[in-house]
């Protein structure tokens, strides 16, 4: 699927400046996206075409030094949102929702969520 993100109009609120979304298209696992200011990023993926997406994978960096206190737990995925800031996420219905377990989180294999559906934003 990665061919068809138009990575150009691929953005995100809220990365580090020197761990930004695009190491996620890099495909080196070394490489990862983190907050700049709090526990919420907003990334937005954009696609060439519409696209099915059978799935979501999560892997944390760095696992031997984890701080299960700052990473991850809850994940909105919302499909077909051209623009949104923050203040969206928390007022709109996503598509699908995600609570990542302890377990989940520290899975150096990454943990697959699927049911996400069609969309080309």
């Amino acid at each position: 699927i990665t061919p068809l993100i138009s990575k150009s109009e691929c953005y995100c609120l809220n990365e580090c400046h020197d761990a930004t979304h695009e190491n996620l298209f890099i495909g080196d696992d070394r490489l990862a996206l983190k907050s700049d200011a709090d526990e919420q990023l907003l990334i937005h993926i954009t696609f060439n075409e519409t696209v099915k997406v059978s799935g979501l994978k999560f892997t944390a960096f760095n696992t031997a030094n984890l701080d299960l206190q700052t990473a991850p737990k809850y994940i909105k995925v919302f499909v077909n949102r051209p623009s949104m800031g923050f203040s969206d996420a928390e007022d709109v219905e996503p598509t699908e929702e995600f609570e990542l377990t302890e377990e989940e989180i520290s899975n150096e294999k990454g943990i697959e969520k699927v049911r996400v559906g069609e969309g080309s934003r």
